[in-house]
């Protein structure tokens, strides 16, 4: 149960630098290439945070979190 807090706290930490991001770009959405390919260097920088910290969600929820569930379920040993 302990790891299971303590990935969920990291997953915690993702999600909220996705939305800081994702606030931050909601003036930009939706995309196109038009609007792609005027965009700042830091704006193209927030692009790839929101790539990278989704990336590691999903990453953390689908091979630490959902397995650790599973197990204090009882449904795997």
């Amino acid at each position: 149960m302990r790891r299971l807090k303590g990935y969920l706290r990291e997953a915690g930490l993702h999600a909220e630098r996705l939305r800081e991001v994702l606030e931050r770009l909601s003036p930009l959405l939706p995309m196109t290439e038009e609007k792609f390919s005027e965009l700042l260097p830091i704006e193209k920088d927030m692009l790839d945070v929101l790539a990278f910290r989704f990336s590691k969600l999903q990453d953390l929820l689908g091979s630490k979190i959902f397995r650790e569930f599973l197990e204090t379920q009882g449904f795997i040993t």
